[in-house]
């Protein structure tokens, strides 16, 4: 009897882990790469990350303090800013460039400044400040009326030949769950790529005839 106790407890924790081990968002990504869609609906961070590297690829370049993704989601690591670094990589449609500066430890000269705007009037390119050093760095201020309480992300793209800010996508009441769940962040920058990738299409902009290079 003892061991039939035992046979039965070894096989329930073997088909728990098992079943842990296969819907686990990691492996379910993995599999579903290799082998195709699973019979679990993929996330929205899931289909956001599969979104960038195969129906719209994108650029995602990170300088400052590390991201964590959940998914499995290309993107680079930036160490300065040069128009060799900042180049779109083969291949991809437009560049989102994220500046995570939330621990306050970013320094950008004059010239990164001046280079980062060139870009951004340049190309399909993105750039996502989280922080409050920078805020305001690009563009006039002055334009810029709208203000979110404990605002610390600035995001800037060209719409229609003008250069836009869009403010409130990462806020101070947000950290406090960031402490909890180290991808929320990761997390956040899948949903604002979607939503810049959105706007090229809407505003009938086709990255694949822009320059690649800064000018």
């Amino acid at each position: 009897m003892k061991k039939k106790i035992i046979i039965f407890c070894a096989a329930f924790f073997g088909v728990f882990f098992v079943f842990a081990l296969f819907h686990s968002p990691p492996v379910k990504y993995i599999l579903s790469y290799f082998f195709g869609s699973s019979d679990q609906p993929m996330s929205s961070t899931e289909r956001i990350a599969r979104m960038i590297q195969d129906t719209h690829p994108t650029d995602l370049m990170i300088y400052g303090d590390d991201v964590l993704f959940e998914m499995q989601t290309p993107a680079r690591r930036l160490n300065e800013f040069t128009e060799d670094t900042l180049q779109k990589q083969n291949g991809c449609e437009c560049s989102f460039l994220v500046i995570n500066d939330l621990s306050g430890t970013v320094q950008l000269s004059e010239s990164d400044i001046r280079l980062l705007d060139t870009q951004l009037r340049a190309m399909p390119f993105c750039l996502m400040y989280l922080g409050d050093q920078y805020g305001n760095a690009w563009g006039d201020p002055n334009e810029y009326t709208i203000s979110i309480p404990g605002n610390r992300c600035y995001q800037y793209n060209m719409e229609y030949g003008k250069l836009c800010r869009e403010v409130g996508a990462w806020r101070e009441q947000q950290e406090e769950a960031y402490k909890q769940n180290p991808y929320l962040l990761g997390d956040v920058i899948l949903y604002q790529i979607e939503e810049f990738v959105s706007s090229l299409e809407q505003s009938g902009v086709n990255p694949s005839l822009v320059n690649n290079t800064t000018k």
